[in-house]
């Protein structure tokens, strides 16, 4: 038996008629004036009557007077008769008054008027579920930080502190529990734990199934309190923060899974994703461009870009497709002033694609968030200098001989470090080759006790390639310790490295110089104003046009600056 009465008065008189109480109708009209009018009052409680929820105490003399004079108490039946259809409407929650449609699939009911047409936006008003606004990264010193106090309540907030099982279970007795579950509710009640339980147990396994159940959530809650009390309209702001994740979530799982981990790494915006996002130079009204990933393209609003920014806080924006930029653009020609928020955001875009050359399983749902981190942590150093001018390490000038043996004697302790970078240049003849011999050498030996030096030249077999021979220097010469066994097969392969490394570069160069010809090719040519192809002819020296049609197609947007008009 569900009876259709209004929102709250169920709750109204059972805290008034707990345990099998009775009480007089005055009583029970007077406790609902706060959630609704006198008349409304009294024909609630007239259906109450007639559809069996409130009964009459027993009476010799059944005359009108009497009826009005008796006791009513809440009924005690408690079997519960199987009901096809739910008599308040899923969206307003109020009884079922008018044309009403039941779900072909379950036992819910709308009303016309109420059925959405997108399931993600309910008809009432809630606050914007955007988190970030649609603006420019602040500087740091902008941003204040937030305290421990602060983020620990945000972690653990939930907006609906209050729901019906709760409430139930702390102020009701188990029989009038089940009593007011037989007259208002069709299915079983779900509290925020058991959601929260069935979300640890992996029990859903589709995005909407956990929507659905915050949907029944919020149904039973404005049918027992009521549509116009605090708990109902928390759970418009709790439905508002999770239709938020679920479209985050369908956009891009990846992206949602790093903001959130509880180990988040300072990079963690910068770790790929299985569903690639397109890397571009994104610019908005008053601002440089600036290196951002792509989340998706709105088609429906004029190919406007939803970015997110690479840096600071990673906001989002709303870019239109004339403010985007590919992102191997040349940055020198965009003017953009260095600064240490665009250089942040640049060692992150830098690191985005030093990863991508890595497994993606390295970073998936399944992957261990600790070797994902040792992966950054071990790759950061060589790809990530600094990016400002001041923090560029000065390049030094090839030292002499004598100056290197003077600093080995003088610094034993602090030998000097061989760049890649070094050796990658001096590894180009023979006479290079023994200069970086003896760098590496000097670099091992000033370390080594006096006492034990024997002769190099004696204990050291050099096996070298033929295209790369080299012949030990007199000044190298040195004594290292008899149990010491120095052998030069990983020099001899990286010398073998860097001359193919250097062929490469070679080849890689040439394709740079191909492609920078086609390049300022296509930039000296024309190109259509309106549709983006290769124009025929200009209109002014602002604008040229592919054909007659696009030049009639712009002419109302050209025609405010063209420079022919202003002539004639």
């Amino acid at each position: 038996m569900v009876i259709g009465l209004t929102p709250g008065s169920v709750l109204c008189w059972m805290n008034k008629l707990t345990n099998g109480t009775s009480t007089s109708h005055k009583i029970l009209e007077r406790c609902l004036l706060s959630i609704m009018s006198e008349d409304e009052a009294i024909e609630t409680l007239d259906v109450a009557i007639k559809e069996g929820v409130l009964v009459s105490t027993p009476n010799a003399k059944s005359t009108p007077a009497s009826v009005k004079r008796s006791l009513l108490s809440f009924t005690q039946k408690l079997s519960k008769q199987r009901a096809k259809k739910d008599p308040y409407c899923f969206e307003c929650h109020l009884p079922t008054s008018g044309l009403v449609q039941k779900c072909i699939m379950c036992v819910r009911s709308f009303h016309v008027e109420c059925q959405r047409k997108n399931p993600l936006r309910p008809n009432y008003s809630v606050p914007s579920d955007r988190y970030q606004q649609y603006r420019f990264p602040l500087n740091e010193s902008d941003m204040e930080e937030s305290s421990d106090q602060e983020a620990s309540r945000s972690m653990h907030h939930t907006w609906v502190e209050n729901d019906v099982r709760k409430y139930m279970v702390n102020n009701w007795s188990d029989r009038d529990a089940t009593l007011v579950k037989n007259v208002l509710f069709v299915n079983d009640l779900l509290s925020i734990s058991d959601i929260s339980r069935n979300i640890e147990t992996k029990k859903f396994k589709h995005l909407f199934e956990i929507l659905v159940d915050l949907l029944d959530l919020q149904h039973n809650i404005g049918i027992f309190f009521g549509t116009k009390c605090e708990e109902y309209n928390s759970t418009k702001w709790l439905l508002r923060d999770i239709t938020h994740d679920l479209r985050e979530i369908s956009r891009c799982s990846d992206c949602f899974r790093h903001s959130i981990e509880s180990n988040r790494s300072d990079f963690w915006f910068a770790k790929p994703c299985t569903q690639r996002h397109e890397l571009v130079y994104a610019k908005q009204s008053g601002y440089p461009h600036w290196p951002a990933k792509v989340i998706r393209v709105m088609n429906k609003k004029n190919n406007t870009y939803d970015v997110r920014f690479f840096g600071g806080s990673h906001s989002r924006a709303l870019v239109p497709a004339r403010d985007i930029l590919p992102i191997d653009t040349d940055t020198s020609k965009l003017k953009i002033k260095s600064s240490r928020q665009y250089n942040n955001a640049m060692r992150e875009l830098i690191c985005h694609k030093m990863l991508l050359h890595h497994p993606i399983y390295s970073f998936s749902f399944h992957a261990d968030p600790r070797e994902a981190e040792n992966i950054i942590n071990s790759a950061l150093p060589h790809y990530m200098e600094p990016c400002s001018r001041s923090a560029k390490r000065a390049r030094l000038a090839t030292p002499k001989f004598n100056t290197r043996r003077s600093t080995a004697e003088t610094t034993p302790s602090l030998p000097q470090r061989v760049l890649p970078r070094r050796r990658c240049r001096k590894a180009q003849g023979p006479e290079n080759l023994q200069d970086s011999t003896f760098q590496i050498a000097s670099s091992v030996i000033p370390s080594l006790a006096p006492e034990v030096q024997v002769s190099l030249a004696s204990k050291v077999q050099v096996s070298l390639a033929p295209e790369v021979q080299v012949s030990l220097a007199p000044e190298v010469q040195i004594s290292l310790a008899p149990e010491v066994q120095v052998s030069l097969e990983d020099y001899n392969e990286l010398m073998r490295e860097v001359l193919h490394l250097n062929a490469q570069l070679s080849q890689k160069k040439a394709e740079v110089d191909i492609k920078r010809e086609e390049l300022n090719a296509v930039k000296r040519k024309r190109w259509c104003q309106l549709c983006l192809e290769e124009a025929q002819f200009d209109c002014c020296f602002m604008a040229s046009y592919c054909s007659v049609m696009c030049q009639r197609r712009d002419k109302r947007r050209h025609q405010t600056n063209c420079n022919l008009q202003e002539k004639t």
